[in-house]
């Protein structure tokens, strides 16, 4: 609703960041991922686009923002991201598939703001930042790390990032 919202005040570029869960015990809380694309496990974005299993990313719009990331030194992790509205449906046997199919971590966006962003014609990129993870085998960890990590330096680079997408108005 919100990126409507945006869109029809006249935003045409966004860039998202949002928390995700680890399908893999060994990945960190605080872990950036970029998402090549979400595998779609949620409603919204079948309102958007045509039935498919993924909605990508736009290729350009994510070369800028792993430059703007390699310029500020910050390291991040690559893969699908598993979106689902169904949280409490997490399940051993869906975590195993969708790591089979090359997901990485799971969230409850980024296939909807991905639809939503190809189906109104704007510059959209999104990155994710680990905050707990769903395999039961993994340690528990301080959600103050993730408060602490990077905050201000992602803010920062998400900016200059979003002002270079604009500049180029990439996927208009």
């Amino acid at each position: 609703m919100d990126m409507e919202l945006m869109i029809a005040s006249g935003v045409d570029t966004v860039i998202a960041y949002g928390t995700a869960g680890a399908l893999y015990k060994n990945m960190e809380t605080g872990t950036i991922i970029i998402p090549t694309a979400a595998t779609r496990d949620e409603g919204t974005s079948y309102h958007y686009m045509p039935d498919t299993d993924e909605v990508e990313q736009n290729p350009e719009t994510l070369a800028i923002l792993r430059e703007e990331m390699h310029k500020c030194g910050i390291e991040w992790v690559g893969g699908k991201t598993w979106t689902t509205d169904a949280i409490y449906r997490e399940t051993v046997g869906k975590r195993e598939m969708m790591k089979e199919r090359g997901c990485v971590c799971v969230d409850m966006e980024c296939a909807s703001l991905l639809a939503v962003a190809k189906f109104r014609g704007i510059s959209f990129v999104q990155f994710l930042i680990i905050l707990d993870n769903i395999d039961e085998d993994a340690p528990k960890t301080d959600y103050g790390l993730y408060q602490q990590r990077y905050r201000e330096e992602l803010f920062d680079m998400a900016l200059a990032a979003a002002q270079r997408i604009r500049a180029r108005r990439v996927g208009s």
